[in-house]
């Protein structure tokens, strides 16, 4: 089988690299085409399947968007933080984590909380919120402890105890997050009877393990796919590569949160967000420097922290201060911070 995929992709580049450039770029463009189409009706599947298990298990969609939908988007910034740091790239591994929760607030949140207006369930909510404002505080502090290199650029090494530190709020997480799904449950059960909880899981479980796999593989041949065709077009490697680092590993949050909005499960969205959040805290940043302690750059103290404490600030002032919808005037801020943020990044 193995043999057979290798020929299989050793034939494909032969032929792509014997296609002229103008065929090249008609090519690209249907493969981007293919891949919209796929990654759209793999969140189509990931929400119905996530709105059927909410429905069924009696839980409210924000707590399975914090919890399901959450960990099945949040494993490419997972998979790749960890290879990262077995290569031995803490600084990639780091900034994929961060950045996806710079990305994840500022853009995907922010953005979607421009177009339209995200209900508050203050409830649920408040109790996830200090679970995400203790992760990236937490992590912020382990930076500051970190033993700091000889080098000049004052790179600071995030060891593995750190790492295992940030897997335990994980573990205390988990244990959390089923503790509210069962007391959401058993209070639906109550208002509601057991007709709910009776229902068949199967045909939900299998729209979200489908939706996951599709918006995975359609993100990753996504992020493939425009890195080409940007580089047929003449755009510098570098650019391409800055900005499509972060933004690539949240493709799934973004395609999923627009979905729901599509969908009308708005819930769904705002509990996807924050719990992604959390766990590139404990689970992407923990498990990659559980593997291998991470060499992360200076930069990180003066630009990508500070940043992400502001946009997580904003965050969490939009759910205190609204009553019964989000702000979208501190989601534009957060969106504007996102991009600026971009460009420095880039200017860098």
């Amino acid at each position: 089988m193995l043999g057979l995929l290798t020929s299989l992709s050793q034939d494909f580049q032969a032929w792509y690299t014997g296609l002229s450039d103008p065929q090249a770029v008609a090519f690209l463009f249907a493969s981007l085409i293919a891949c919209f189409i796929i990654l759209t009706k793999g969140a189509d599947f990931l929400v119905d399947g996530a709105v059927g298990l909410a429905g069924n298990l009696g839980v409210p969609k924000i707590i399975i968007g914090a919890t399901v939908v959450s960990l099945g988007t949040t494993l490419p910034e997972a998979t790749a933080s960890v290879i990262a740091s077995l290569q031995g790239q803490g600084g990639i591994a780091a900034g994929n984590a961060v950045g996806s929760i710079i990305c994840n607030a500022g853009l995907v949140f922010g953005l979607c909380c421009v177009i339209t207006r995200l209900p508050v369930n203050r409830f649920t909510l408040s109790r996830n919120a200090w679970f995400q404002i203790g992760g990236v505080v937490l992590l912020f502090v382990l930076y500051l402890l970190s033993s700091q290199t000889t080098a000049a650029d004052g790179t600071r090494i995030f060891g593995r105890t750190f790492g295992i530190i940030l897997l335990i709020g994980l573990f205390a997480y988990t244990l959390f997050s089923i503790k509210w799904a069962r007391q959401s449950a058993a209070t639906n059960n109550e208002q509601n009877g057991s007709a709910a909880l009776s229902a068949k899981l199967s045909k939900p479980i299998f729209l979200t393990v489908i939706g996951f796999v599709l918006v995975i593989i359609a993100a990753k041949g996504l992020v493939m796919v425009i890195e080409e065709l940007a580089l047929k077009l003449g755009v510098p490697a570098h650019v391409v590569s800055v900005t499509l680092l972060a933004l690539g590993t949240s493709i799934p949050e973004f395609a999923t949160g627009l979905m729901s909005l599509i969908k009308g499960h708005k819930e769904l969205l705002v509990g996807n967000v924050i719990g992604a959040n959390i766990l590139n805290v404990f689970f992407v940043f923990g498990a990659a420097a559980t593997v291998g302690p991470l060499a992360i750059p200076h930069r990180f103290l003066w630009l990508n922290f500070p940043v992400m404490l502001i946009i997580i600030a904003l965050f969490h002032l939009n759910i205190w201060t609204s009553k019964k919808q989000l702000s979208r005037w501190l989601s534009l801020g957060m969106l504007i911070i996102y991009l600026i943020f971009v460009v420095v990044v880039y200017i860098l």
